[in-house]
């Protein structure tokens, strides 16, 4: 007979923490995303004096509430959840490490023209695909 305590299937507390950090993550990340839209529109158009500077500080507001989110969710977390969130962390941190080496190498041999946008974005990006499939796993 098995036991129903063993089993792999989340229960309805672990589905609403992790919904909970799915929903609060995204917010801010497309906040992100829209506010370097916006440091890049400021840049592209030569908008006037004071407003490319005021959206080179935007992205930082949603920067820290995406960290903010991440270290609730991992105090709020159990073991288990605990040790997904670092192993993701570890890929996102590998991949960011690896992009930070490649990325400049190609530019300097002229083969790409890149940003540390690139850089951070592929760490992020692996970090959530790493979560997503380890939790799936």
């Amino acid at each position: 007979m098995e036991s129903t305590l063993d089993s792999r299937r989340p229960g309805p507390t672990e589905r609403s923490r992790t919904r909970w950090y799915y929903v609060s993550y995204l917010i801010p990340f497309v906040l992100f995303v829209l506010s370097l839209r916006a440091n890049w529109l400021a840049a592209e158009l030569g908008w006037p004096e004071p407003w490319p500077e005021i959206a080179t500080l935007i992205p930082i507001a949603p920067a820290l509430w995406m960290g903010v989110v991440v270290v609730v969710f991992v105090a709020r977390s159990d073991e288990y959840q605990r040790r997904l969130t670092l192993q993701a962390s570890g890929v996102g941190f590998v991949v960011m490490l690896l992009t930070a080496l490649v990325l400049p190498l190609l530019e300097q041999a002229g083969v790409a023209d890149v940003s540390t946008w690139g850089i951070f974005g592929l760490g992020l990006a692996a970090f959530g695909v790493a979560r997503v499939w380890m939790r799936r796993r």
